[in-house]
């Protein structure tokens, strides 16, 4: 993709939100040519948009469409391999991942009656999977203030180094951190 015109003109859009979609109809390639590059190549690609000026929130699809019976690639291990490419090149990409498996698990044979291609009620359960994801980086509401589950009781800290805390919160929402008589706000 990153040699196609559409790539080039993605990007002369600046966007200021990006959303990656490699999915079943990819495993061919990963399959038979591609899965040694697979990883290096999308973190390449997403490259191309975190050196925008825009700055864009990224947003890759992490979970693949479930896998139906008599589809061709359904006893192949490659799709959960990639799947969990995706999951790695997400983290990597500090992108927010979209499940497309959930909204589409309880009824695929009927929302996807080619096994691998939704219909349009599909379509719009995966966009409306997509909207809820997207929802609160768009509109600055996380629901307040959240941390990972990491910041717990009895959690263990490194000596003589930097204490980073990292969570989320509603945009613009004043945030207040003290530890050891150390105050830090922002």
């Amino acid at each position: 993709y990153i040699f196609q015109k559409e790539h080039q003109e993605a990007l002369a859009f600046q966007p200021q939100v990006v959303i990656c979609n490699l999915g079943i109809n990819d495993v061919d390639d990963y399959r038979n040519r591609h899965a040694a590059e697979f990883a290096g190549d999308y973190l390449a690609l997403l490259a191309d948009y975190q050196k925008l000026p825009t700055h864009p929130r990224l947003f890759l699809w992490t979970k693949l469409a479930p896998l139906a019976p008599g589809q061709r690639v359904y006893d192949w291990p490659e799709p959960f391999q990639m799947q969990r490419e995706l999951e790695a090149v997400a983290r990597q990409a500090d992108a927010v991942g979209i499940d497309m498996y959930q909204p589409l698990l309880a009824e695929a044979a009927r929302l996807m009656p080619d096994k691998i291609h939704p219909n349009a009620e599909g379509a719009g359960l995966i966009a409306q999977a997509t909207a809820d994801v997207l929802k609160p980086y768009l509109s600055g509401d996380f629901g307040g203030v959240s941390l990972p589950w990491v910041y717990s009781d009895h959690m263990v800290l490194q000596r003589d180094r930097p204490i980073i805390v990292q969570g989320r919160a509603n945009a613009g929402q004043k945030i207040r951190v003290s530890f050891a008589g150390t105050v830090a706000e922002t």
